[in-house]
């Protein structure tokens, strides 16, 4: 790629090389600890992430493989186009798009806030504002549409020279009776130095997102089997990967998030629907888990998180991650669960969030680019305390002894999760599933 078209090719690419490891200089030319001497025969510029430098470029482009590799356009775009031939990506950058000779050029850079989610109708928005023009920028107005409405209109007051971008954060926006369901969100800038934007092209972006309103009542059980996902009234973050949680087919259908093609350091949502607790006196979260690490060096992480403010702030209930959230061994290819001894049920306790009105929960998977995550059997219910024989009445399992397919009929006092474990003559474990029971009668096979 540098040869061909670096300085001494046609001179049309600028080519850098981070040093992801945070090796020394000893170890990039070849010392203990290296792969190899990567400094010889090498004319490319080398950027250390050694002091004085730092390691925040790792972090900023999320630098877990290698060759991680992102194309950079003359607008400051960012693409991550990961291991391709050299014309490939030097066709990718030709393509870029051509500076403008404007002299004012306000741009909708990104959207930062929100996501695809907002809660209790509260947005708390940030878009980055860029000068694509020639002449630096001082002032304009940036305004928030909600399905074609003007809600926010803000006059920002700065200073931003040219193909720089600047994050503008804008007054929240707060609407209780913003209806559940998707909504459009438009964000325009308009009058830079109080004058006439002369390319409105790039001046709006527009996103959808979904508003979580509607307060579910206990128990919340999800197996997946369903083919839609999510399931209604359940949210999903994709965060900047543009992957997030999806429904996979194994264990009959589960929840899966694919570290396995996820950059490190990205973060996925998978949020259930808002419970009233108030006249609630303990509770628990349960869920099936299955993991399996890359290798040692990568370590995902999971975690269970709840707000009593729609969304405004989480609190972190559960956290697992490498060899502790691993529940099968170590694979350099796609992990799919394919037995029941490599999944895992988990308890977190929230009994804290009693007697509150309205209480989220959500799945936060933080990436290490490492391997498949699954989880399934997610059951959000009262820990009343109740043995077997408290809740069940009257069951039958026929025919017995068995040995092919089984009916069994029970009846339960109240609607509850039911371990179903079935075993045979010398106590072995044959069959189990957890299974929503509702109030009288109930059958399974």
């Amino acid at each position: 790629l540098y040869a061909s078209y670096g300085p001494s090719g046609d001179n049309s690419l600028m080519v850098y090389f981070v040093e992801g490891d945070e090796g020394s200089i000893a170890q990039l030319n070849g010392g203990a600890g290296s792969q190899g001497n990567w400094v010889t025969g090498t004319y490319y510029p080398i950027l250390p992430t050694i002091s004085p430098n730092t390691t925040q470029v790792c972090t900023d482009y999320s630098i877990g493989y290698f060759p991680t590799v992102y194309l950079i356009c003359p607008d400051r775009t960012v693409t991550e186009v990961g291991s391709k031939t050299a014309a490939i990506i030097h066709t990718a950058a030709v393509a870029c798009p051509v500076l403008t000779t404007n002299v004012l050029d306000a741009k909708i850079f990104k959207i930062n806030q929100p996501g695809n989610l907002v809660y209790c109708g509260e947005i708390n928005p940030k878009v980055f504002m860029q000068n694509y023009g020639t002449t630096a920028i001082s002032s304009a107005t940036i305004k928030m549409q909600l399905d074609g409405v003007d809600v926010i209109t803000y006059n920002w007051t700065g200073n931003i020279e040219r193909l720089d971008a600047v994050e503008v954060s804008l007054p929240t926006y707060s609407n209780p009776t913003l209806s559940q369901g998707n909504h459009t969100l438009t964000f325009v800038i308009e009058n830079p130095n109080g004058g006439t934007d002369l390319n409105l092209a790039d001046n709006s972006k527009t996103i959808t997102v979904f508003n979580m309103l509607n307060v579910s009542s206990l128990p919340i059980v999800e197996s997946f089997v369903n083919s839609t996902f999510p399931s209604p009234d359940w949210g999903v973050d994709p965060g900047s990967d543009g992957m997030g949680w999806a429904r996979s087919t194994a264990h009959s259908g589960c929840a899966k998030i694919a570290f396995y093609e996820i950059s490190s350091k990205q973060i996925d949502y998978l949020v259930l629907p808002p419970v009233n607790l108030s006249s609630v006196t303990s509770m628990n979260l349960t869920f099936k888990v299955a993991y399996a690490q890359y290798s040692s060096s990568y370590a995902d992480k999971l975690e269970v998180q709840t707000s009593t403010n729609c969304g405004a702030t989480w609190v972190s209930r559960y956290t697992k991650s490498g060899s502790t959230l691993s529940t099968s061994t170590a694979t350099t290819s796609a992990f799919t669960p394919t037995a029941e001894t490599q999944w895992r049920q988990e308890t977190v306790d929230l009994t804290s969030l009693a007697g509150q009105a309205k209480v989220m929960v959500r799945f936060k998977a933080t990436s290490a680019y490492g391997n498949n995550l699954y989880v399934d059997d997610i059951n959000l219910d009262v820990s009343n305390g109740l043995n077997a024989n408290d809740l069940l009445s009257s069951v039958n399992l026929f025919p017995n002894p068995s040995n092919a397919n089984t009916s069994l009929e029970f009846f339960t006092k109240k609607s509850s999760m039911v371990n179903l474990v079935v075993t045979n003559t010398i106590g072995e474990v044959v069959y189990e599933t957890l299974v929503k029971a509702n109030q009288g009668f109930n059958s399974a096979i």
